[in-house]
């Protein structure tokens, strides 16, 4: 469960520079944030994350296959805690600075993830609702890790 954990954290890590070095220089380069374009790298992003979750080696309950992924989720909801406590203003303002921006950054690929859902880009300024970015790299692993786990099965 642990190195699945590790490799998971890795996984995300690795979205999130692929996201940063590849996705957002394209974007800024090419098209205009009014596009269809963002739509589709936002949904290119969840079909990659769940397709990354197929690396993970299944282990057996569904508990436990969840559990095996979940090491992203926690850092991320301890960065973003850590921001909030010393930063509370920062997350309410379209100014990102401090420890907020690292918080941006590790839950990039969540930002485009949801982008496709909301083009107005405040739903990720909304310090309440931020804790859930954390999560979504998370559960589309897992969705993908359960996928594997079923084609084993069969």
């Amino acid at each position: 469960m642990v190195l699945n954990n590790i490799k998971a954290f890795l996984l995300h890590l690795g979205l999130d520079v692929m996201v940063l070095f590849f996705f957002s220089p394209i974007m800024g380069k090419f098209f205009s944030s009014s596009t269809v374009v963002p739509r589709l790298f936002g949904l290119l992003s969840v079909v990659l994350c769940i397709c990354l979750g197929l690396l993970l080696t299944p282990k057996g309950t569904k508990y436990k296959n969840f559990l095996s992924c979940i090491l992203p989720a926690i850092i991320g909801l301890l960065v973003w805690l850590y921001c909030y406590v010393n930063w509370p203003d920062s997350f309410n303002s379209n100014d990102p600075s401090g420890w907020r921006l690292v918080y941006a950054y590790y839950t990039c690929d969540s930002n485009w993830m949801v982008g496709f859902l909301d083009n107005t880009g405040r739903l990720f300024y909304n310090a309440n609702l931020a804790p859930l970015f954390s999560f979504i790299p998370s559960f589309l692993l897992f969705i993908g890790l359960e996928l594997k786990a079923r084609i084993i099965k069969r």
